[in-house]
């Protein structure tokens, strides 16, 4: 069939008008806020102020910290490693860390999200102290720069 342009806009409009009578429409009769409407909800955290939300991630935060400190690797960490060099060495092990707090007296202390992630890097990855490791990787520096 055939329409001309300039009809193509009733045709349209009738197909759509015809379609919105088929579709019933809901009452308009019930009071009550608790019946189910078309119109979406707004989220609950749209709903909260500006302090009950930051009152909530505070002790969301604090729980996680909670959470990570149950879940420690300790190995003994030669002087001359720092945070970044640990994080690259982690990275290339495949290693999902959560934190990484400052170490002392050659203790490092890595944090993990959940006892799964803890015991990957135990059992597979970290076995030997990091000290023996830090020499391998200067040796290697040195023999590639040479």
């Amino acid at each position: 069939m055939h329409i001309q342009f300039r009809f193509n806009d009733l045709i349209v409009n009738s197909i759509i008008s015809h379609f919105n009578q088929l579709i019933p429409t809901p009452s308009t009769t019930s009071t009550t806020s608790n019946s189910t409407s078309d119109e979406p909800k707004a989220s609950q955290s749209s709903l909260r102020s500006r302090e009950a939300i930051q009152c909530r991630n505070q002790q969301r935060h604090e729980k996680r910290k909670l959470e990570r400190q149950q879940h420690v690797i300790k190995r003994k960490l030669h002087h001359q490693w720092t945070i970044p060099q640990i994080k690259q060495y982690l990275d290339s092990l495949h290693i999902r860390y959560a934190y990484i707090p400052r170490f002392y007296n050659n203790i490092l202390r890595l944090q993990f999200n959940n006892q799964e992630d803890q015991d990957n890097a135990d059992m597979n990855h970290l076995t030997l102290n990091i000290k023996i490791k830090f020499f391998n990787l200067t040796l290697n520096s040195l023999i590639l720069s040479d």
